[in-house]
């Protein structure tokens, strides 16, 4: 009997090769045996990410000149192909080739890729594409690349069933993306060049609402207007010191005039304590790492983008230090929590901390808890602990991820951080002020690792008593409220989150809660990466400058045109598509209705957008993009004989889709150069153009049989 097992990547299923006794590498397998582990005849292969994708839209209208086709002509709309086919790019036929032939001579094949529904996803398809899915199929599902995992992996293997749900859900996800990306992204683009806004913009179904929060932030810093109020606070001295009080009256005064007066009514008595107290609290280390708080924590510390501490995360998995990374749970298990204790004093060896004090050896439910681990659990090391070579090996920022999670995990085997938090309550006249101050005790986990509170913690309040009298001086302090801030990375994916905490829909909102907001901890780094991406006009739509997200100006054109579509632009799209497929995830709903669904919005969005669209003022945004095509003089359209206009951006028709770029790859063109075109159809040799790598090249521009424009290199 054969059994084999698809990896998701090399490296990976180089890794279960480990796990065997023997392994000998074949052409695209390696082949494995050990009996202690599995008496079947073992082939592991692998993927190279996604081996099959979906076709484009060409494939389904065999009348269509190229995939552009939509884009020229928006009477094709709505893209609804019958069935849905895949291809494997030219680029990866060889490797699926090989990966069939073995799939063919398999008795049981096991899915053996990351376990999230998109790894299900990539198993699922080559096995469609190699037909094979017929064949008895089981999935191993390990969190961690050590040998010992993996072979108690391949002992319990899985069912199916769950996988196989789980790559339903994400085929559901990646089909809907393809349908809202192929109708939307050419509507809106092609509406707004009508409009004077020539960029090319794009729809995605998480991507578009991520965007337009930004968009929403950035409306709110712009409109926010600076308000000065005033409250009430004093200076105290006592025999043993000075210290501050608020009043704790929340009363806001508009003016110091105000405030002032109403310092003067109130009893002029000399101050007197009136309460004070010392508690003796206590707090525990903070909560395990999940991919998105250790995302943020390296945006905060390092100015990692997310997207970059996932692929740390991913190569410390590969390299065994540290567990599964597109986790979304916080707590592990209670056999995770022996492991870990068992290794305690090698961990302590490796950071040169005395294992000493690591004394809390019970489990705590704050980290520790059974029913809260299912599939998942939170970042944590591995047994393997890296050696001094293997250290040296790791770069910087490999260090800080690793670190990071091994003081995180460590430290709740610490001792809790105690203090003293002191509250003096002090009457002046009618008034009551209110100070508080912490004074550490004992340093506990904070002595493994820190946290930016400490500075405001250490807070030293003289000793006083009750009835003790004060000195007071009661003031108006003045208060300015503040502006939103622009988002980080790291407050962004909070933001991605928790979206449903700004919808009023009760119900809608719940949904949101369930799914934890827009995106999945496995994809909001790479949604953000997308919206960071510049496209062959050279823009983005977002930038990162200090660490801040900053709109281009392409995406204020967008966010304006979706704001009329609710379903677009806010999180209750996401959210509830979301819910339903995580609902075909469990079993509960099927494709075929939430496709349907989404068929059903993309109708009515393209029955709606160009009405909608023509009601909004886009002068601002045109003026944002800036830039524009100068043609003194402009001939006939070269394609209907209609008339032409110039616009920001273009030379375009008003009767027709023909239309030339001012810009193109990333040269700008000499009014000469568009004159000869829309005369003559072809121009002189031009050099400045730019390929997607950057390397600069030459070439003459013709028009082509299409009246797209083309490159002609000549000889």
């Amino acid at each position: 009997m054969t059994t084999v097992f698809i990896a998701e990547k090399p490296a990976q299923a180089k890794s279960y090769a480990e796990a065997f006794s023997y392994s000998k590498k074949g052409d695209g397998f390696i082949s494995c045996k050990d009996d202690s582990i599995i008496a079947d005849e073992v082939i592991v292969t692998w993927a190279i990410g996604h081996l099959v994708a979906l076709e484009s839209p060409k494939s389904y209208y065999p009348d269509w000149q190229d995939d552009w086709e939509v884009w020229r002509d928006l009477s094709k709309l709505p893209i609804f192909p019958e069935s849905f086919k895949y291809i494997v790019p030219k680029d990866k036929k060889t490797h699926f080739s090989k990966v069939k032939k073995v799939l063919k001579q398999a008795d049981t094949i096991v899915w053996a890729g990351d376990i999230d529904r998109e790894g299900s996803l990539i198993s699922y398809l080559i096995c469609q594409e190699a037909g094979v899915l017929n064949k008895p199929m089981k999935r191993l599902w390990v969190t961690d690349l050590l040998p010992k995992t993996i072979q108690n992996g391949i002992r319990e293997l899985q069912p199916i069933e769950k996988s196989m749900l789980q790559a339903k859900e994400a085929q559901a996800r990646q089909i809907s993306d393809w349908l809202v990306g192929m109708n939307a992204s050419p509507l809106y683009a092609k509406t707004l060049q009508g409009l004077g806004i020539y960029a090319n913009v794009s729809i995605g179904r998480v991507m578009t609402p991520t965007l337009f929060m930004i968009y929403q932030r950035e409306l709110a810093i712009r409109n926010f207007k600076k308000e000065t109020y005033y409250e009430i606070e004093a200076d105290f001295k006592h025999t043993n010191g000075t210290y501050r009080g608020k009043s704790i009256a929340s009363k806001k005064f508009d003016t110091q005039i105000d405030a002032e007066m109403f310092i003067a009514s109130q009893s002029d008595t000399e101050g007197k304590i009136i309460d004070a107290s010392i508690k003796q609290e206590k707090t525990l280390s903070p909560r395990l790492y999940k991919l998105k708080t250790l995302q943020q924590k390296m945006n905060t510390t390092r100015k990692l983008s997310a997207a970059a501490t996932l692929e740390l995360l991913q190569s410390l998995y590969d390299k065994k230090f540290l567990s599964y990374p597109r986790t979304d749970v916080q707590y592990i298990s209670s056999g995770n929590f022996e492991q870990l204790k068992n290794k305690l004093a090698d961990y302590a060896a490796f950071l040169d901390f005395p294992v000493s004090e690591f004394s809390n050896l019970m489990p705590n439910k704050r980290y520790v808890d059974d029913k809260k681990v299912a599939e998942h659990y939170a970042n944590i090391p591995t047994e393997k602990i890296p050696t001094s070579s293997e250290w040296a090996k790791l770069s910087e920022d490999e260090k800080a991820v690793y670190l990071e999670v091994l003081k995180a995990t460590l430290a709740m085997f610490m001792p809790p951080y105690e203090y003293e938090q002191t509250t003096i309550m002090t009457q002046a006249g009618s008034l009551q002020f209110k100070t508080t101050g912490n004074v550490p005790k004992i340093n506990g986990w904070k002595d493994l690792i820190t946290t930016n509170s400490e500075k405001s913690e250490q807070k030293l309040l003289p000793k006083v008593s009750v009835q003790d009298a004060v000195e007071d001086n009661v003031m108006p302090v003045t208060k300015e409220t503040k502006a939103p801030s622009k988002y980080t990375e790291a407050t962004l994916l909070t933001a991605m989150e928790t979206a449903g905490k700004d919808i009023d829909e009760e119900e809608l909102a719940k949904a949101l809660a369930t799914v934890k907001g827009i995106g999945t901890a496995a994809t909001r780094a790479s949604i953000i990466e997308k919206l960071k991406t510049k496209d062959a006009n050279d823009q983005a739509y977002i930038k990162i400058v200090s660490n801040k997200i900053e709109l281009e100006a392409k995406s204020f054109a967008l966010c304006k045109a979706v704001s009329v579509e609710k379903l677009l632009s806010s999180a209750e799209m996401t959210g509830s598509w979301e819910l339903f497929l995580e609902k075909i995830g469990t079993g509960e709903k099927n494709q075929e209705t939430f496709i349907t669904g989404i068929k059903q919005f993309i109708v009515s969005l393209i029955s709606k957008v160009p009405d909608d669209l023509a009601k909004l003022d886009f002068s601002e945004e045109e003026q944002l993009l800036g830039g524009k095509v100068v043609v003194t003089t402009l001939p006939p359209c070269p394609k209907c004989q209609g008339d032409l206009k110039s616009t920001r951006k273009a030379i375009s028709c008003l009767s027709c889709d023909f239309i030339v770029w001012g810009t193109i790859a990333k040269k700008e063109l000499p009014e000469r150069a568009i004159i000869d075109l829309l005369e003559k159809s072809e121009t002189g040799f031009i050099k400045g153009f730019k390929s997607k790598s950057g390397k600069p090249f030459g070439a003459y521009l013709y028009l082509k049989d299409d009246f797209t424009v083309g490159f002609d290199f000549g000889d």
